[in-house]
């Protein structure tokens, strides 16, 4: 069996030369990831399937109530959300004493409500008076300078949390495009990732308004993430898909594929599915905004200046575009919020990516078409609940004294 840790090898060892171009390049053949974690509990034994519509409906119809009770069932509950705001309320009054020079932004999924329970809680270092303002669309001009004192705060915080009983540090990567350390807060085991990274309010600002423009969008998204996240898929350090790269890849298949049932999360997911799992990622690339398909530009043709282009969004797409002579198959992905960052440029394992969705897509379609009681969506996401129920088990512990005292103060 194919497991998510093996992926990465298929990748690295199946380079070869171009018939004709005496140029290597590094190909492998995509594979289907099956989850890291089995599925032992019956389909229809599942939590999100307790829904009681679900007894009686079948089909496509079925699959919209199912995602539906999937999203209620992900999201945090009242106590553990309260245990991941005592979590960021440790680490800013933590930060505070040790580097109380600096500012700690709370961003990520926590801040933009697109979090699980179990997901990780992100902050960053930033100086007050250095980055750009919300709406630019391009890279952050912030100073070496700034940025290398930044680090060396980071590393005081490092030091400072390796030494503390609360907290246990579990790696720290200065050298990084943007440096970082990943910790574990002890009593909730929530994992927490601070890093020294540009300002985010315009990606922010791209994220509420797609949010608030497509009701089915979050729903969408929850399910491809988790979909993703058990088959060790979105791990960008290992060639997979970060999650604002999945979030925008939603919305780009919402906005090239929208129609008038709003609420229709069935073809949506759909929709997505058929989108990535036809793109030919050699050829093509996707813009969020605009949205559509773009020509890749092919290597060695020279970059253009912006002012030949109508606007920098298609320079940006020129840029980005250019085709890697080792890796053509790379996944091109232009972030709205910056015309030059392309969201999937580390995505090395894209073919394995996309020969899922088709093996995933194909086997979604059969059961739809099959009367069964099995949850539908449980070939896709099944296997997060044995990966994460033992976590929630004991956040939903740790955040009902803090969930109690809110309550209390509210009475």
């Amino acid at each position: 069996m194919r497991t998510a840790a093996s992926f990465e090898t298929d990748i690295s060892v199946n380079g070869h030369l171009r018939p004709g171009k005496g140029s290597y390049t590094l190909n492998y053949e995509g594979r289907h990831i099956p989850p890291r974690q089995s599925n032992s509990v019956s389909g229809s034994s599942l939590p999100w399937m307790l829904h009681p519509s679900l007894e009686t409906l079948e089909g496509f119809e079925r699959l919209r109530v199912e995602l539906q009770a999937f999203d209620t069932w992900i999201k945090p509950t009242a106590a553990e959300h309260a245990a991941r705001e005592a979590v960021v309320h440790d680490v800013f009054a933590f930060a505070k004493k040790i580097i109380p020079e600096s500012s700690l932004e709370l961003f990520g999924s926590h801040r933009t409500g697109l979090s699980v329970a179990t997901s990780d809680i992100d902050f960053r270092i930033y100086q007050p008076d250095v980055g750009q303002g919300a709406g630019d669309r391009g890279p952050n001009l912030t100073k070496p300078s700034s940025r290398k004192l930044n680090t060396r705060r980071l590393q005081l915080l490092y030091s400072a949390m390796a030494e503390a009983e609360g907290f246990m540090v579990t790696a720290m990567r200065p050298l990084a495009k943007y440096p970082l350390m990943t910790v574990q807060h002890l009593d909730s085991g929530v994992d927490i990732q601070i890093v020294v990274s540009n300002d985010t309010v315009a990606s922010r600002e791209y994220i509420k308004k797609y949010l608030a423009q497509y009701p089915a969008l979050g729903t969408v998204y929850m399910v491809i993430k988790m979909m993703l996240n058990v088959r060790g898929l979105s791990d960008v350090y290992h060639g997979g898909l970060g999650s604002y790269s999945i979030f925008m890849m939603v919305v780009a298949s919402l906005e090239l594929h929208y129609n008038n049932r709003r609420d229709d999360l069935a073809q949506h997911l759909l929709s997505f599915f058929s989108l990535y799992s036809k793109l030919d990622t050699s050829r093509m690339g996707v813009s969020v905004d605009p949205p559509m398909l773009f020509a890749k530009t092919p290597n060695g043709k020279p970059k253009l200046a912006e002012k030949q282009y109508d606007d920098a969004t298609a320079a940006g797409r020129h840029q980005i575009g250019v085709v890697d002579p080792l890796q053509p198959y790379l996944f091109c992905l232009q972030d709205p919020a910056d015309s030059l960052n392309d969201l999937g440029k580390r995505s090395y394992g894209i073919k394995h990516i996309q020969e899922t969705i088709r093996v995933l897509h194909k086997g979604l379609l059969q059961k739809v078409a099959s009367p069964s009681k099995e949850s539908l969506l449980s070939p896709l996401v099944g296997g997060c609940y044995e990966l994460i129920e033992e976590r929630r088990s004991r956040l939903e512990a740790y955040g009902e004294p803090f969930l109690e005292a809110k309550q209390e103060v509210l009475r």
